[in-house]
């Protein structure tokens, strides 16, 4: 939940900033969403936190350990083949049209840096907890950096037909 409105902050100021208010549409169905969730939670007595019902547990001695565990994932050819390596490198050589895909690569890490925040603080031991979670996050987060590469390598020529008829 926190992600969901953490996104829907940053759309609505792109959206008053683009002066496309009708943008907004399309962000109801997950408000609806949370809402219906919080209101079930509420009538069924289920407690707001499972996790922190006791105490919180921050792993911050972990922090070197999970960055690279999360890190090791990235280069994991077997699942990935050259997914990753191919979407960093696209990155740094086009590092000067990165303004087209800001939006797309704020998304892409906050959702990374969610994830390192529930690991931190994980009552479970997080080193593993990230190798049981990690690919799954960067399933999520590959059509995003496909979406980024394609838009960062986009050029006006391929959509132009020739004058000669071919």
């Amino acid at each position: 939940m926190p992600f969901v409105v953490i996104v829907s902050f940053i759309l609505l100021f792109f959206i008053i900033a683009w002066r496309k208010y009708w943008y907004v549409l399309f962000m109801l169905p997950s408000v609806l969403i949370l809402a219906l969730w919080e209101l079930y939670k509420i009538f069924n007595h289920y407690p707001n936190n499972f996790l922190f019902r006791d105490t919180l547990y921050v792993h911050t001695d972990k922090v070197a350990a999970i960055v690279l565990a999360m890190s090791k994932e990235f280069f994991n050819f077997q699942n990935w083949n050259l997914l990753w390596v191919a979407f960093l490198v696209s990155l740094i050589l086009a590092w000067r049209k990165i303004h087209r895909v800001k939006l797309f690569l704020l998304v892409f890490c906050l959702q990374w840096l969610s994830y390192f925040a529930i690991f931190m603080v994980t009552p479970r031991e997080p080193v593993g907890h990230v190798e049981n979670i990690i690919d799954r996050l960067y399933i999520h987060l590959a059509p995003l950096a496909v979406l980024m590469v394609g838009l960062l390598f986009d050029s006006p020529v391929w959509g132009k037909t020739s004058k000669t008829g071919s």
